[in-house]
């Protein structure tokens, strides 16, 4: 509930500033195909792929209960999720950009389930993106894929 309204007010705070957009980074680019689909949104998790020499080779629905969002916006954006077999809270804020074929994700903060599960700040991505879904591929090595997040756009 606590993570539901964080996003509540980080999207009512954008919201707000929709007017002033000077705070905004106007460079940091949210397309692909020079501005033909964008990102910009919310997402949320439906399923996950796993792949073998490029091939999708299993798929795993979410677990009863489990829910994850992504809000993309202004280069900015915001993960959560619930996992209602955990204690833990999942949630992280941080910038985004897209390079050609490549989502770069910059957490800036996050819970400490988080902060502590991952390595890095930065996060690439391989994108497949369509009007209504996106799939966001990790992979080992370029073109050594592991497994994707698939997401279904809730909104605009």
């Amino acid at each position: 509930m606590r993570i539901f309204i964080v996003a509540a007010f980080i999207l009512t705070s954008f919201a707000s500033r929709s007017q002033d957009t000077s705070w905004a980074s106007s460079s940091a680019p949210d397309t692909l195909d020079s501005g033909q689909l964008s990102i910009e949104g919310i997402w949320e998790l439906v399923d996950f792929d796993f792949y073998e020499n490029e091939v999708i080779v299993s798929s795993a629905p979410l677990a009863e209960g489990y829910v994850q969002h992504k809000i993309f916006m202004d280069g900015h954006v915001m993960w959560s999720r619930q996992v209602p077999t955990e204690e833990k809270e999942w949630y992280g804020f941080g910038s985004y950009e897209i390079k050609g074929d490549t989502l770069i994700e910059r957490l800036e903060y996050g819970s400490h389930a988080l902060k502590s599960t991952f390595k890095t700040d930065e996060h690439r991505f391989l994108i497949d993106l369509d009007e209504k879904s996106y799939r966001q591929i990790n992979f080992k090595d370029y073109l050594n894929f592991k497994s994707s997040e698939n997401y279904r756009r809730v909104s605009e």
